[in-house]
């Protein structure tokens, strides 16, 4: 569920932006920077649910393996939360939305 949850959230923000009327300059940054978190988060998830299974197991005991999987949902979703915080302040791109799921 969490990376049914984070998969819906990222979707619906690109649709927000792409079929936004008005685009504020330098708002193409941020969500640029989410959607490359968000691919980071599919790449580290899929990498530790095959290949890195055998390297990680021989580390850490058997009932830690979800660890694993729940690490880069949750680094990956804080990154967003945090960059985005930032650059919208930085490239003074506030938004009147915060979240996409306002509009969906």
């Amino acid at each position: 569920m969490i990376f049914a949850g984070v998969s819906f959230y990222i979707a619906a923000s690109i649709c927000v932006y792409v079929f936004k009327a008005e685009i504020k300059p330098r708002q193409w940054i941020i969500e640029h920077f989410t959607s490359m978190v968000g691919t980071g988060i599919a790449v580290y998830t899929a990498f530790f649910a095959a290949g890195g299974r055998r390297f990680i197991s021989e580390l850490l005991p058997e009932q830690w393996m979800m660890l694993t999987w729940l690490a880069a949902p949750v680094i990956g979703v804080g990154a967003i939360i945090l960059f985005k915080g930032h650059f919208q302040r930085k490239y003074k791109v506030k938004t009147k939305q915060d979240s996409p799921l306002q509009h969906a």
